[in-house]
């Protein structure tokens, strides 16, 4: 949750950005004059829209995410299990649970109600490689740190270090699945019915590329745009990643050495 708190503005930044392709617009350009024109036009709200559905979620997400990792990765080390292997199949498998969470709350703030499980393929095609990616860095960079302290234990700059380092590598690889996944969600498409036609959901449709699935999407997007398209927004989702991750994994480590105690 808190982790969120901090990061919030940028992850709707991040989208607004990579939504530009279902329009073609070029509307948001950069980082700090994005966020100047989004204050301007939406003031303070335009930056927490759907915050009280993606709070909730990630909330729970949060709690299984963290206790499904910590349990998968203990156990696959205790059989034997290579440790840069059990980290990342950990964190994969701990993020597919946890979506049962997160993926309603995240599509509900683009989709509203009745798209609650829209996109769900695509959002875990995205997180599931996130996640595993991160912890595996996380956890190599927090083992090449131990090595050089005399007692092996870090402090809360060390974890702070590693999950920022993480968070922002591994979210900049995957930027283009998160780039297929937002176009998924944000792509309008044309009622099955013809009786009353939306003249504005004709206009939508014709302003971007309709797909239909995340292959067909994936070479789309870099027909048309190339890997611009594909790494829309990458700058702003690694600054958010990584913020997000550092603010996560400094609340974990802090929370976790106050139940040792």
């Amino acid at each position: 949750m808190g982790d969120y708190l901090l990061t919030c503005s940028m992850d709707t930044l991040k989208t607004r950005m990579q939504g530009q392709l279902t329009s073609k617009s070029t509307k948001y350009t950069g980082i700090y004059p994005s966020l100047t024109l989004l204050f301007k036009e939406e003031g303070i709200r335009g930056f927490f829209g759907g915050f009280t559905a993606s709070l909730i979620g990630s909330c729970f997400s949060t709690t299984v995410y963290f206790g499904l990792y910590e349990t998968f990765k203990r156990d696959f080390i205790k059989k034997g299990l290579n440790q840069e292997v059990s980290f990342f199949v950990a964190g994969g498998l701990a993020d597919t649970v946890a979506s049962v969470f997160y993926v309603p709350s995240e599509i509900y703030t683009k989709r509203g109600l009745p798209g609650l499980y829209y996109g769900w393929g695509a959002t875990l095609l995205r997180d599931v490689p996130y996640s595993a990616i991160q912890f595996t860095i996380y956890e190599t960079i927090k083992k090449f740190f131990k090595r050089y302290r005399e007692d092996g234990r870090l402090t809360p700059l060390h974890d702070m270090f590693a999950g920022a380092c993480s968070g922002a590598i591994s979210g900049a690889v995957t930027t283009p699945l998160d780039v297929v996944k937002t176009y998924l969600q944000t792509q309008r498409r044309i009622p099955k019915t013809t009786a009353f036609l939306n003249m504005n959901d004709l206009t939508l449709v014709k302003s971007g590329h309709m797909y239909t699935g995340i292959f067909s999407a994936f070479k789309g997007i870099y027909k048309q745009n190339g890997m611009n398209g594909l790494f829309s927004g990458v700058l702003v989702r690694s600054v958010w990643t990584g913020s997000q991750s550092m603010a996560m994994f400094f609340l974990y480590e802090y929370f976790i050495s106050l139940m040792e105690e």
